[in-house]
């Protein structure tokens, strides 16, 4: 009896790869193949680690309905970093792309010393590394990106190296079949643009959006207002009477027929799910109208620039204090020559004599229109099951006789 494909796939998947584990550790002068560390592009004598050969290939050899089943798994999913482009090209030929899942790229710095390390990276470091991070992406793609009907989910974050946040938008758009949907989107460590011109630029790209399939949609915006609750947080919507984003986000999420869950981390205004204008809004289309389940958390201060709480006392510091950062002195263990280059968050610096201070736990009026936006929002939600709005928490600094506020 002829074993069929699936279930040979089926034996394949049940194999052991690497029956003596992922890293040899025999002495050097045995066989093995070289796989720099992850972390090889920070020192540059660092020494690579050895790794077994897979157990797998052998099974290859078998017959055709094992050898596709040994590339079906091997070539599923990927671990590939930048300076390994064209032997990823050479290996992943065209009969092999159809059994790739998840490629997960690992972009590759130029390389740099020990001594350098200890040193903040610099504005002229980081354009530079900036131009090689944008240039590494645009080298994994031969040409631009397709329309992508077979993708059905997409999980774009952020890590050390942020991404604009239109670009998010711009890769989503080539996705038409999106069922759920995640973005990270960084708005503190933005030193390119001012805070209100990026995210104006990320929310005219999304209130022309539309997401026909989507079913789950989670933005989080690591947004952070002042650790200091003396301080002026920052105005992210400039002169701008709404905050576009909070707008933008209704715009293209309140009429996708087939949301059902979303999810939002960040700082918004009364515009987020019940609009002050119908512009870009389809008239004809109710708006929400599978959405099941609404979890905000919102943060203390407000897109404009403004706190909606106040101290439990009944105090609202108008914001009186917002000092540059001072660098430390050579004594300093974290001081280097350029550290005034990136002096702490640039968003809200707070010098040494000001530490953490937050007690502000009191919602006050400026928290109302949002209230009421919300309570309206969900009154147009036919479909709603569970909605939750929530602030916090903030964390408490030790020996403050002062409350913050927790989930509100």
């Amino acid at each position: 009896m002829r074993l069929s494909q699936e279930i040979i796939n089926q034996i394949a998947d049940c194999l052991e790869a690497y029956p003596n584990g992922f890293f040899d550790d025999r002495p050097d002068e045995f066989e093995s193949y070289d796989v720099p560390n992850k972390h090889s592009h920070i020192f540059e004598d660092q020494k690579p680690r050895k790794l077994w050969p897979s157990s797998l290939p052998p099974y290859a050899t078998i017959n055709l309905a094992w050898k596709q089943a040994i590339e079906r798994r091997t070539f599923e999913q990927i671990h590939l970093r930048t300076n390994q482009l064209d032997l990823f090209d050479t290996i992943l030929c065209p009969g092999r792309r159809q059994f790739l899942k998840r490629l997960n790229v690992t972009i590759i710095l130029p390389s740099y010393s020990l001594e350098a390390c200890g040193k903040f990276e610099t504005k002229a470091d980081q354009h530079a590394n900036n131009q090689h991070f944008t240039q590494a992406i645009e080298n994994l793609f031969v040409s631009s990106i397709p329309i992508l009907n077979c993708v059905a989910s997409v999980n774009l974050g952020c890590g050390g190296r942020t991404f604009d946040a239109s670009n998010l938008v711009d890769i989503s758009l080539k996705l038409p079949s999106l069922e759920s949907l995640s973005w990270e989107i960084s708005e503190t460590n933005d030193m390119n643009d001012p805070p209100a011109i990026s995210r104006a630029r990320f929310a005219t790209c999304l209130s022309s959006c539309t997401f026909p399939k989507l079913r789950q949609a989670n933005l989080n915006f690591q947004y952070q207002a002042p650790a200091n609750h003396n301080a002026k947080p920052a105005n992210l919507v400039g002169d701008q009477e709404y905050d576009p984003v909070s707008t933008a986000i209704f715009t293209a999420f309140s009429q996708s027929p087939n949301l059902t869950s979303l999810t939002l981390k960040g700082t918004f205004d009364a515009t987020l799910l019940y609009s002050h204008t119908s512009q870009n809004l389809d008239t004809s289309i109710s708006i929400w109208p599978r959405l099941e389940k609404l979890d905000i958390k919102l943060d203390l201060a407000s897109p404009s620039g403004h706190w909606y709480f106040i101290d439990a006392s009944g105090d609202d510091p108008e914001d009186i204090y917002r000092e540059q950062a001072q660098p430390g002195g050579p004594d300093d263990q974290w001081y280097s020559d350029d550290s005034e280059d990136l002096e702490g968050n640039p968003r809200h610096p707070i010098s040494r004599e000001n530490p953490d201070e937050a007690f502000r736990s009191v919602p006050n009026s400026r928290l109302n229109p949002l209230l009421f936006a919300f309570a309206k929002g969900l009154h147009s939600m036919p479909s709603l099951k569970s909605a939750r709005l929530s602030v916090g928490p903030t964390e408490i600094v030790g020996g403050s006789n002062r409350t913050s506020s927790r989930y509100w």
